[in-house]
């Protein structure tokens, strides 16, 4: 007899889900191997826990204190007013986190029970010493008997118990491993412990951490989520079965991630490889049939400090955002909005002349190796296109730079060295920021400073010395650097020598957080090694990637020290942070273009409006004081032409008229005609637009919010003028 799980357990249901839950912080960190002769788990995660991950004799510091956080924890309870939490409770989890920790998952062929899961689930920790695996088995034991009724003993597993609950049969239970004693809950299964899987790693290499996400196998589980769906979740759900096929992470061609990360003798290893990932990844631009070749290499310098270079179809851009607001419910094209706001056609003017080649670099020779020496070269199909694109934007940000920035922001173009170029420029103000870019060839090269975009000219030009020659950076990328999709390469060396002031702070951090205001002999000493001892021997961490048919493989190798990957993605990152400079400066100018544009838009309107007004006063003063009964009979006078009645924000969305006029009333009837409205931009009211343009009878023009035009149709001199000027019923309340 199935018996339901009390509300106020649901840490055994979130026990039981865990490995799913955690799995997406290990996903980065996997490849593939030979299937074993059993059939292999759907999800499978391993972590050697942290005396496998922290055996570098530079992390002894850090594996010391963060074994020391499980104390710190327990004692927080009390110190806020928290009994609810039990210190052992804490205890158990920490211990389960901490150490060698298996997690598998997959459906069941053929289950059939009604509400039953269906898959199966498991858990498995190898302790320090078996009584701990006796210990924290009983605990859990414990506490699903609690929920359950009393479990029953497994025949023929020793320690194991079992009981039925609506979702499947629960276990929870000890058994032996070769790392120790272990202990196992689980869902639907139950298996012994086996040797950790490594997928792909070199020989001899042990996982520290390893995965595998058989997503075909996971489809049928994605199945019967998505038939629970009620009618009003159908349409989400199958929005989300869309974007999952899309990413290749659902159906009988999704991708099947799996791999590895070890520590060998002198650096750490890793190895993802995505199986059929060719389909999925066509639609974010990167295709198999486009390896970077030498020639994109050649133009970064043999001392490159920091390298990305790729393949990327940029031309996918317009259609991926349009389905992402299409799903998201949103009936906008993001492509136009963009164009109506700045005037720029992202497709046409830009896209449409982009290659699909890109690198970023950092190097010695173009300012020092850090943020001032950065340099980005992007392809190009249509160097002429991308040209007049370009002195466009300079046109444009020269304007509103005048006109809303009173001349502090100018986009200057010059020559220096034979090096044509244009640079932001902040006259008068001293800003540190002359970001500069240039057509070399077939690439635009952008430089964050002027004497760095020339120096990278030169590399382009000269292309004799280059990343090609740099022997570490071959040999940490497995001896060979053709056929690449991708190339990262960060020389931690440097980068670490740049973190290690801002770790140092962080690790000051964890130092105090480990520390006890009651416990005064819990002290984790010394974490962080001399700056001499972290940056001696340090590798530097190169990631390539590579297609092998329709499959994506990705390998990583760097330092074997924690520490000293953590100082050198610190100083990797703070050496960027200047790079926002020119976004955030540009992030200023294009919201003031959009604002001059919309201003453009407001003055013509508004001359529009008064031409109309004029027109409607001199036909009056040909026809004893009658107003015209429609437009054409303006147009027929010849007192306006057509083009005059095409709001610069129309048609309007409605399908009325773009400027409407009171017809109604003769113009001496009118009894205080600086009030009384005449004529307005009614297409800018309905596209909803945030000034309208508002003509009186005397002639006037004037921007009106919505909420002050209806203010103004409430005054006794506008009676019947919302009904004449045929404005929608919501603006006649």
């Amino acid at each position: 007899m199935h018996r339901s799980i009390p509300a106020h357990r649901p840490f055994l249901v979130g026990l039981l889900s865990a490995g799913l839950a955690l799995t997406p912080a290990v996903a980065p960190m996997v490849s593939a191997q030979p299937a074993p002769a059993a059939k292999p788990d759907a999800v499978y995660v391993y972590s050697a826990g942290l005396d496998g991950l922290l055996i570098d004799r530079k992390d002894a510091g850090l594996l010391r204190a963060l074994k020391m956080l499980e104390p710190r924890l327990s004692e927080l309870p009390r110190e806020l007013d928290q009994p609810q939490i039990p210190a052992p409770l804490i205890k158990m989890v920490w211990d389960i986190l901490i150490h060698p920790m298996t997690i598998q998952a997959g459906p069941i062929e053929g289950a059939k029970d009604k509400g039953a899961f269906p898959g199966y689930i498991q858990l498995t920790s190898t302790q320090t010493s078996s009584d701990d695996a006796v210990r924290i088995a009983q605990t859990l034991g414990g506490l699903l008997e609690t929920g359950l009724g009393e479990m029953q003993e497994v025949a023929g597993r020793d320690g194991m118990k079992s009981a039925d609950t609506p979702a499947g049969k629960a276990f929870v239970g000890t058994a032996k491993s070769p790392a120790g004693g272990s202990f196992i809950i689980g869902l639907n299964r139950a298996e012994p412990p086996a040797a950790p899987l490594s997928f792909g790693l070199p020989e001899g290499v042990k996982p520290v951490l390893s995965a595998r996400f058989d997503f075909r196998a996971l489809t049928p589980m994605f199945d019967t989520a998505f038939a629970q769906a009620g009618p009003g979740e159908r349409a989400e759900a199958d929005q989300f079965k869309a974007l999952l096929t899309d990413s290749g992470l659902y159906g009988p061609d999704a991708m099947i991630i799996s791999g590895g990360l070890g520590l060998a003798a002198d650096r750490g290893i890793g190895v993802i490889k995505a199986e059929g990932a060719a389909k999925s990844s066509k639609r974010i631009g990167m295709k198999p049939e486009n390896p970077i070749g030498p020639a994109v290499l050649k133009m970064v310098p043999a001392d490159a400090t920091h390298v990305t270079a790729t393949h990327v179809d940029l031309a996918v851009l317009p259609k991926m955002l349009r389905d992402i607001a299409a799903r998201a419910g949103e009936n906008v094209d993001p492509i136009d909005e963009v164009r109506k706001e700045t005037g720029y056609d992202v497709e046409k003017d830009f896209i449409a002349h982009l290659g699909n080649t890109a690198v970023i670099y950092r190097s010695d020779s173009t300012g020092g190796g850090g943020p001032a020496s950065l340099v980005g070269i992007l392809a190009l199909t249509n160097p002429a296109g991308i040209k007049a694109t370009l002195d466009r934007v300079r046109g444009d940000i020269n304007r509103v730079g005048a006109r809303q920035a009173r001349g502090y922001v100018r986009v200057k173009q010059w020559k220096a060295e034979d090096v044509e170029m244009q640079t932001l420029t902040f006259p008068g103000f001293p800003a540190p920021l002359e970001v500069s870019w240039t057509i070399e060839g077939s690439n635009l090269v952008v430089g964050f400073t002027p004497r760095t975009l020339i120096s990278a000219v030169g590399q382009i030009r000269s292309g004799k010395s280059s990343i090609l020659d740099n022997r570490q950076l071959a040999e940490m990328a497995g001896g060979k650097l053709e056929g690449l999709a991708s190339l990262s390469f960060n020389n931690t060396p440097r980068s670490a020598a740049g973190g290690y002031g801002l770790l140092s702070v962080g690790v000051g951090a964890l130092a105090n957080a480990v520390r006890s205001p009651i416990d005064q002999e819990r002290d984790p000493g010394l974490i962080m090694p001399s700056f001499a001892d972290l940056t001696k021997d340090t590798r530097p961490t190169v990631l390539t990637m590579r297609w092998q048919g329709d499959d994506l493989v990705i390998t990583l190798q760097g330092d074997r020290s924690m520490l000293v990957n953590a100082a050198g993605a610190v100083g990797s990152f703070s050496g960027v942070l200047p790079v926002a400079a020119p976004a955030i400066a540009l992030s200023t100018l294009l919201p003031a273009l959009g604002r001059a544009r919309e201003q453009a838009r407001h003055v013509r309107s508004a001359s529009q409006v008064r031409q109309v007004a004029m027109a409607i006063t001199m036909y009056a003063n040909d026809h004893k004081d009658a107003p015209p009964k429609s437009a054409k009979m303006l147009i027929d006078d010849g007192l306006i032409t057509e083009d005059i009645l095409r709001s610069p924000v129309g048609p309007a969305n409605d399908g009325g008229d773009d400027f409407t006029f009171r017809s109604d009333k003769k113009l001496s009837q009118v009894e205080r005609p600086s009030d009384a409205i005449l004529a307005i931009d009614r297409a800018a009211l309905v596209n909803g637009q945030r000034q309208i343009a508002v003509g009186f009878y005397d002639g006037h023009v004037e921007m009106l919010t919505v909420d002050e035009l209806q203010s103004r149709l409430k005054n006794a001199a506008n009676k019947g003028a919302a009904e004449a000027l045929n404005l929608p019923d919501w603006m006649k309340h």
